[in-house]
C-alpha cells in the first residue's frame, strides 16, 4: 500500500492524551507465512510514517508539576537499576 492516510479518530482507542491532526503513512508491505500461520510471525513494515499530534487538553502549572515529578522519579528508579546491574 502507498500513501496511506489515517483517520483522526486513530489515537483515540489508546488512549494517550493527544489528538491526531494528520497522519500519513508513504508505504506498508504486510508479509504473511501462509502456509504456517500460527508458527511464524505476521510482518508490518512502515516507511515514510509523518505524523501531527497535538495535545487534547492544556496541563494546569500544578497538574504538569506533578507529572514533570512523576517523570523524574521513574527517570531516577531506571538511573538507580541500570547503577545497581
Amino acid at each position: 500500500l502507498f500513501n496511506v492516510y489515517l483517520k483522526e479518530d486513530v489515537l483515540d482507542t489508546l488512549g494517550l492524551p493527544l489528538t491526531l491532526r494528520f497522519g500519513r503513512i508513504g508505504h506498508v508491505e504486510v508479509q504473511i507465512p501462509w502456509n504456517q500461520l500460527g508458527r511464524k510471525a505476521v510482518i508490518v513494515k512502515l516507511e515514510l510514517v509523518h505524523v501531527l499530534v497535538y495535545a487534547k487538553y492544556q496541563w494546569e502549572d500544578e497538574a504538569n508539576e506533578r507529572r514533570l515529578e512523576a517523570i523524574k522519579q521513574a527517570q531516577l528508579r531506571v538511573a538507580e537499576e541500570k547503577a545497581e546491574e
